[in-house]
């Protein structure tokens, strides 16, 4: 950072909203979730626009008229030209202008002298930047001191006076009208005032209109007028003489304290135009203006992302599944998003493993498993009701969705009594489909969201591959994907890391398997199929998943509903508790025979030391090669492989894809939580490994 005196008070810079993408169809981005076309966005954007537009171009007015009572030699100058070009018997128009160069002068003097926003409106650094010998650190706040180049005395040759108002600085030798470099009252480069032709033009047509039919006249002599700024801050009618004179001593770059915000000014037209041109993508962020930033409350406040994401994700599986989307604050589909993530979590939770391994006779029983079967329930009759519908209104030969599609193969079939197109299976398929394609990849965003914040300097070189290669004038594409190679390889570390299904879906041999040695029999018995022996490995289950059970240093034994004995020992190896429990619980019953199911733990692929460098660590580096480029390792299985591979890989790819260049277009990723303090371990792994709740905010880019 370049040095600077003691911090000073100093107000900030006007929010600015950036305007660019205005002439975006807002049909087309009505499906866009991280469209910047929202009822917010529309208020905020109009009061910007009125705002700016009002007390700018009034206040020059305002001075400027306070500058020909000071001056009426030069009034009168404005009133031949007016006589001689546009005369009186006709209202003046633009194209008066270019055949009035001393009016266009005496206007852009009014500009340059007036020096409206003396501070300029503040960028902020978009990575750690090199600049006249410094480093400015990433997201550092620059303020480019207008005031400074509108009064540099190298660009305008009668500026010794601060107090002199001379329209030939914007003529030549012949009384043309020349415009200076050196003229940015509205700034230049990046995040300059798109509003410069309409304030012009306003300037030009407001003053001829009125000089065209009046003349001004003051109550004090001329010469008695007082032309020095009233007021001397943001935007108060100033020049930034202490500014200037802070950069005498410390030169054109120096650092300023403003309260608790640190900034780098800018002073002098060298500094300012090799900053905001010959730099102008490090020097384009926007900065703060404190005083009008209440009203974006709502921008870069921290919000829970989980529902967010869900709801973004679940409408795309709705247009293909049901054949149309949600309106966000629907009360039935953020009920269905309920179901769904209340769910998806107790298959995380030591509750849905043990159901998992005795679902036969928990479903008989009082537990957290009860309310998870009403949230499934609903989801069915859900999708029940969508199917009656689609049936009421099936027009076979022209399907609207994948309900459709079924429907009708269902109508193909129906003299196959054989056929798997039922009713029921149309609904359990709807719902596996609305259930998997939600929630697994909004977690893995909600997850990868976390991951960036642990880590902004990924998430700044996806910044960077996403303006080099998209840009900010459209949306993303597929298309892009293989010229994004660095963002292509965050996606799938994403899905490494996360690990969102770590035991896969199990499997089930399908005859008597030779496997490495072993033989894996298509049919198996087991003594496991009495209530009371199930029942007395769910008590062995608890006491192993909740070992504060076994804390007390009790050696008495403890009689349990099931008649089944266990010693608690404030230290017991799990192995020895298990012999233990089985040789006590007198389990009895028929044996049964089901197919051995067979679980391919994909975590353990996926973290698999001799494929993965550093498979604890989240490193993109695990899929590009040493020139950069994307490469997919074999290895990658979060959607499993063979047969009974997940078949909505591509559509999960495309959707990771798309909403995270989506966003990240739009906006930068802030946490209320340091880097270094944010928890990126799981807070939940059973059947689905689930991240730890956080908040996140999104700052406009």
């Amino acid at each position: 950072m370049p040095p600077g005196p003691i911090p000073l008070p100093l107000l900030g810079n006007l929010l600015q909203v950036n305007l660019s993408n205005m002439r975006k169809s807002l049909m087309k981005e009505k499906q866009n979730p991280a469209s910047e076309f929202s009822l917010k966005n529309i208020v905020l954007m109009a009061l910007n626009v009125f705002f700016a537009g009002t007390e700018t171009v009034s206040t020059t007015l305002r001075y400027g008229f306070l500058l020909l009572l000071k001056h009426p030699e030069i009034e009168e100058r404005i009133h031949e030209e007016i006589d001689r070009v546009i005369g009186r018997n006709r209202a003046p128009s633009m194209e008066d202008r270019s055949r009035m160069p001393y009016t266009n002068a005496v206007i852009h003097e009014f500009q340059r002298f007036c020096d409206i926003i003396p501070m300029g409106l503040a960028r902020r650094v978009t990575r750690d930047t090199q600049f006249r010998g410094y480093t400015i650190p990433k997201g550092t706040e620059v303020y480019p001191v207008l005031g400074s180049v509108l009064y540099a005395p190298t660009q305008f040759s009668r500026v010794g006076s601060r107090r002199t108002f001379v329209p030939s600085h914007c003529l030549d030798g012949n009384g043309q009208f020349k415009k200076s470099d050196a003229f940015v009252p509205f700034s230049i480069g990046k995040r300059y005032c798109f509003g410069e032709m309409l304030a012009i033009m306003e300037l030009f047509l407001f003053l001829t209109s009125i000089l065209q039919n009046f003349r001004f006249r003051s109550p004090v002599e001329p010469k008695d007028i007082d032309i020095s700024p009233k007021l001397i801050g943001f935007a108060s009618l100033p020049r930034s003489y202490k500014i200037s004179l802070i950069s005498e001593r410390y030169g054109p770059v120096y650092t300023l304290h403003l309260g608790p915000r640190r900034v780098v000014v800018l002073c002098g037209y060298q500094a300012v135009k090799e900053a905001l041109l010959d730099q102008a993508e490090d020097f384009s962020g926007r900065g703060k203006q404190a005083t009008f930033d209440w009203i974006a409350q709502g921008y870069g406040l921290p919000f829970d992302p989980t529902y967010f994401l869900s709801r973004t994700v679940s409408n795309v599986i709705s247009s293909v599944v049901f054949g149309d989307r949600f309106d966000y604050e629907d009360k039935e589909f953020l009920s269905l998003l309920a179901m769904i993530t209340e769910s998806f979590r107790f298959t995380a939770t030591a509750w849905g493993q043990l159901y998992e391994m005795f679902s036969d006779t928990m479903r008989y029983l009082p537990g957290p498993q009860r309310e998870a079967f009403k949230q499934l329930a609903g989801l069915e009759k859900f999708i029940e009701r969508k199917v009656k519908v689609n049936q009421e209104t099936l027009d076979p030969s022209a399907p609207r969705d994948f309900i459709d599609c079924f429907l009708v193969k269902m109508q193909q079939e129906k003299q196959n009594p054989a056929s798997e197109f039922s009713l029921k299976n149309i609904v359990l398929m709807a719902l596996n489909v609305f259930f998997a394609g939600t929630e697994t990849v909004s977690t893995t965003l909600r997850y990868g969201f976390l991951l960036l914040l642990k880590h902004p300097e990924i998430e700044e070189r996806i910044h960077e591959e996403i303006d080099r290669v998209i840009g900010r004038n459209r949306a993303p594409s597929m298309e892009d994907r293989s010229r994004m190679p660095y963002t292509d390889a965050v996606i799938h570390e994403f899905q490494r890391f996360c690990d969102i299904i770590p035991m896969g879906l199990a499997r089930r041999v399908t005859r008597d398997t030779q496997f490495r040695g072993y033989t894996i029999p298509k049919l198996v018995l087991t003594n496991f199929g009495s209530s009371a022996g199930d029942l007395a490995l769910c008590v062995l289950h608890l006491l192993l998943v909740f070992p504060e059970c076994l804390r007390a240093p009790v050696t008495d034994q403890t009689p349990l509903r099931s008649g089944l004995y266990m010693r608690r020992m404030q230290r017991r190896c799990p192995t020895e508790l298990i012999v233990e429990v089985l040789d006590n619980s007198c389990i009895q019953g028929q044996p049964g025979s089901v197919g051995t199911e067979v679980y391919p733990v994909l975590g353990s692929v996926l973290y698999d030391p001799t494929q993965f460098s550093s498979p604890s660590t989240f490193d993109p580096s695990h899929f590009l090669d040493g020139n950069g480029q994307f490469k997919k390792s074999d290895a990658f299985v979060p959607f499993s492989i063979g047969k009974r591979y997940c078949f909505g890989e591509m559509l999960a790819i495309m959707e990771l894809f798309l909403f995270l260049t989506s966003i990240l277009q739009n906006f930068r990723f802030c946490s209320p939580v340091e880097p270094k303090d944010i928890d990126i371990s799981p807070k939940l792994i059973g059947f689905a490994s689930l991240p730890r709740s956080y908040e996140i905010c999104l700052v406009p880019r």
